[in-house]
């Protein structure tokens, strides 16, 4: 009889004990609901142990610095040409030379020394449209007269290349004039000058010119076959 008054002690103590422990379990897991959804100071993140990782690192975000590599400056680029320094823009030429001129025919025979002047105009940079005069003076004949030259005319000059040397070819259309006048014979007639040479380009400006040309010239009744050599300095402008 105390045996069976044992067991019904020792059950109604574990079956106490068993409502008690999901007693506590109900309202634990009622309050845990209660803070996920209440925005409160009884919060779950409030409720939760702190831990290291939660923690904020300070007012602002640390990261860690990055090292730029630095570069030396690079070379400043190269200043672009302008049309003026090219000579690209300078459309106008003037050139002053010394010309010696060699005149042969039946009354005159003289080799004559003066000044050769031209005026050019670029239409492109190898096409040029001049004017050349020139005149020449020579040694006495006749009584004391000296022989005296002028060629006047025009025509086109090309120029090849682009470097310092610049070859050039032209042909220049005119008049020649020549004195002392002969006897029955006129002291102009029609005359053409044929030749080339080249330019040295000393800068855009400024250049060296070297020609030779062969004249034709009729200025008394049988034509002449002259030569004539040239050397001067030219001057572009605009």
């Amino acid at each position: 009889m105390k045996k069976r008054h044992r067991k019904q002690f020792f059950a109604s103590a574990f079956l106490f004990l068993g409502m008690a422990s999901v007693s506590a379990a109900q309202d634990s897991t009622l309050s845990f609901s209660g803070a996920v959804g209440d925005g409160s100071a009884g919060s779950l993140a409030n409720r939760m142990p702190s831990s290291t990782f939660l923690q904020p690192l300070g007012n602002t975000l640390s990261l860690p610095s990055l090292a730029v590599p630095h570069f030396a400056p690079s070379l400043p680029e190269p200043r672009p040409r302008s049309a003026s320094e090219d000579g690209n823009d300078l459309r106008f030429e003037l050139g002053m030379s010394f010309a010696l001129v060699r005149f042969r025919s039946s009354p005159i025979n003289a080799t004559m020394v003066g000044p050769s002047t031209t005026v050019g105009y670029h239409v492109t940079q190898r096409f040029t449209l001049e004017g050349v005069v020139t005149s020449a003076f020579g040694s006495k004949i006749f009584d004391q007269e000296h022989t005296k030259y002028l060629f006047v005319g025009g025509g086109p000059k090309i120029t090849f290349g682009t470097g310092k040397w610049r070859p050039l070819v032209h042909v220049d259309l005119g008049m020649v004039h020549m004195l002392p006048q002969t006897a029955g014979n006129s002291q102009k007639g029609f005359g053409v000058q044929l030749g080339g040479g080249a330019e040295l380009h000393l800068n855009p400006v400024w250049s060296l010119r070297f020609e030779g040309d062969f004249v034709r010239a009729q200025v008394y009744p049988q034509g002449q076959n002259n030569i004539q050599f040239v050397m001067g300095v030219l001057h572009r402008f605009k």
